[in-house]
């Protein structure tokens, strides 16, 4: 009806203002702690610059394709599900008329992309989902310009031993594996990588404790919840070395 059509367009031009605005991603990831913490940590060591063509390896819903979208020339955000591209296209696709911005379906293997056509190449929590993750990196490698970076985080769950835990965890979020630094690194060798650093997110005991507990949740939480979570935990990850196990593993590598 008018009502719910007039909904949708607020929600609409909100999102565009919330994805253009320089306080993402602390908005668009609010209803969950660790992405936000994840998200930050992991783009502080990509400098995107404004010539930049980026693909985002597991683009979901969009939100992430769009605000990395602000600062480079072309964004591609490409996922498994054709209903999630679907809805980034609804959602985020009218944002920038320039056409920087495009979603699609399907794997990067069927993409069939150009040889050396991204500068950067970004995957947050998608490669431990996959079945053959050397065939995927190796075929990011092959898109990767020279010189160019991948970034990527994945779960590790290093600093939670509990094996009915992570079985659980693995069960409901299709989890293949859970990496180490050393695992992680040499795949991405394996692929082509060089000049590979890894750092362990989620260092802390509360971090552990705070992961362990949303997970009957779905990691979903109150917006005055989640930012205070956020909070203290970023003040306690400055506690611990970024060798120090932690829940998720970050990398970056070059071409």
């Amino acid at each position: 009806d008018e009502g719910a059509f007039h909904m949708s367009k607020l929600k609409q031009a909100f999102m565009e203002r919330v994805c253009r605005s320089r306080s993402c991603p602390r908005i668009v990831f609010l209803p969950n702690p660790f992405k936000i913490l994840e998200f930050r940590a992991l783009m502080k060591r990509v400098e995107l610059r404004r010539n930049d063509a980026i693909l985002d390896v597991g683009s979901g819903c969009g939100l992430q394709t769009a605000v990395l979208a602000r600062s480079v020339a072309r964004a591609v955000g490409i996922d498994v599900s054709e209903n999630a591209a679907n809805r980034a296209r609804s959602d985020y696709g009218h944002i920038y008329p320039d056409g920087r911005l495009t979603y699609q379906s399907g794997t990067v293997e069927e993409a069939c992309f150009p040889e050396e056509a991204f500068d950067k190449i970004i995957s947050i929590c998608v490669l431990e989902h996959v079945a053959d993750p050397l065939a995927l990196l190796t075929e990011c490698h092959r898109i990767t310009k020279k010189g160019g970076q991948i970034a990527l985080s994945v779960d590790s769950l290093a600093n939670l031993p509990d094996a009915e835990f992570r079985k659980r965890h693995s069960k409901r979020y299709a989890v293949h594996q859970c990496y180490t630094d050393a695992e992680l690194s040499a795949l991405l060798e394996k692929a082509g990588y060089r000049n590979i650093r890894t750092q362990y997110l989620g260092r802390s005991p509360l971090a552990a404790r705070l992961f362990r507990a949303g997970l009957d949740r779905e990691y979903q939480y109150r917006l005055s919840e989640s930012w205070w979570q956020y909070f203290l935990m970023g003040l306690a990850e400055m506690r611990f070395k970024s060798s120090s196990p932690g829940v998720y593993l970050l990398a970056w590598g070059y071409k």
